[in-house]
């Protein structure tokens, strides 16, 4: 069951109901020991709107078997922004139904996971090869050039391989079983969609004097209304760019709610679970302003992959003064550390952000 206690913290906030915060110790950093990501529910928008191709190796035409699907197969020159599709031509000596789930890692087969398709079920044909495209709803991957595709849960009558190629291929290559490198001297056929260009977001803080409290933004007209008032809204030179929202399969949008009750307005972001569960409420008195921008979430230890490996830390200033609670989101954890020192409590790590 989703952990919900922070959002339920937002909505006491926002009620004005009285708890009182102490002082809480410098907060230090989870290590990192891999990171398996919380994917959002895949929506196939791609069946929508189609990706340009980004990598080709010519999908084999004959039907000689080759290598098992165990193997992974990585690029080291991915150029795009995302990954919205794979094609690759498969073959089994048996007859009957097959399946798997492609995963998408940063570098090889111990990097941290990106994207993972759904479980795909195919049927195949005795010694028959197909060709199969899978979706992965345009997959953010931020800058990283090295990709590996793995399969795996795979079932099936029989072993299932991988068509070789009819040409040698660039910048792909084909790991050992075990996922070693360097594999057989093999060029796999595959095509992979996705994105040229980048969608992201870049979300400023900000510092209101007058009330001492602290906003971000990603929206672009909201920044320029508020650098038209720079002695009132006045930026901490603080910043970091995340995914836009509503581009891809495996960023979660960030919803941002405000609460108007007089001396007390604040806003907060959550994801649109606790959005959802928030609208839900009675009488919580709650604006709820859409959508701002994307991320992708740490995971439950708090943390970020390599491929958006920027933490950005939660406090929440909860004094008996009710018109001076506010979240603050930190940049670096010298920041949010100072935070806490002067009362704030910790929250955690609440997204992954590119830079």
């Amino acid at each position: 069951m989703k952990n919900r206690s922070i959002s339920r913290k937002f909505a006491a906030v926002a009620l004005a109901a009285a708890c009182l915060g102490g002082s809480v110790s410098a907060h230090a950093d989870t290590p990192a020991t891999g990171f398996i990501p919380l994917l959002p529910p895949i929506i196939d928008s791609s069946i929508f709107f189609a990706k340009p191709t980004q990598y080709t190796c010519a999908l084999a035409t004959g039907s000689t078997p080759n290598y098992y699907v165990s193997r992974d197969i990585q690029l080291t020159n991915y150029e795009a922004w995302s990954v919205d599709a794979t094609t690759i031509r498969y073959w089994a000596p048996t007859a009957g139904t097959y399946s798997f789930r492609i995963v998408i890692r940063d570098t090889d087969r111990y990097g941290d996971i990106i994207t993972r398709s759904v479980v795909k079920t195919i049927t195949l044909a005795a010694a028959t090869p197909l060709n199969v495209t899978t979706r992965f709803a345009n997959a953010w991957t931020g800058d990283t050039t090295k990709l590996s595709i793995s399969h795996e849960e795979v079932t099936g009558p029989s072993a299932l391989h991988f068509a070789q190629s009819p040409g040698a291929c660039s910048n792909a290559a084909l790991t050992e079983v075990s996922g070693a490198m360097p594999g057989p001297s093999a060029d796999i056929g595959l095509v992979v969609t996705g994105d040229t260009s980048r969608a992201h977001t870049e979300v400023v803080e900000y510092n209101i004097p007058a009330i001492n409290k602290y906003f971000i933004t990603g929206r672009t007209d909201e920044k320029a209304l508020l650098d038209a008032q720079p002695t009132v809204f006045v930026r901490t030179g603080k910043k970091f760019t995340v995914p836009s929202k509503s581009v891809y399969g495996n960023v979660y949008d960030v919803y941002r709610f405000f609460s108007p009750a007089p001396g007390a307005q604040s806003h907060v972001f959550v994801d649109k679970v606790d959005r959802d569960w928030l609208v839900s409420l009675p009488g919580t008195g709650l604006l709820d302003e859409g959508a701002d921008f994307g991320t992708i979430k740490p995971d439950n230890a708090g943390v970020c992959p390599t491929y958006a490996p920027k933490k950005i830390y939660r406090s929440f200033h909860n004094t008996p003064v009710v018109g001076q609670r506010n979240h603050r989101y930190s940049t670096s954890l010298a920041d949010h550390n100072a935070m806490l020192t002067q009362g704030w409590q910790h929250e955690g790590v609440v997204f992954c952000a590119y830079n």
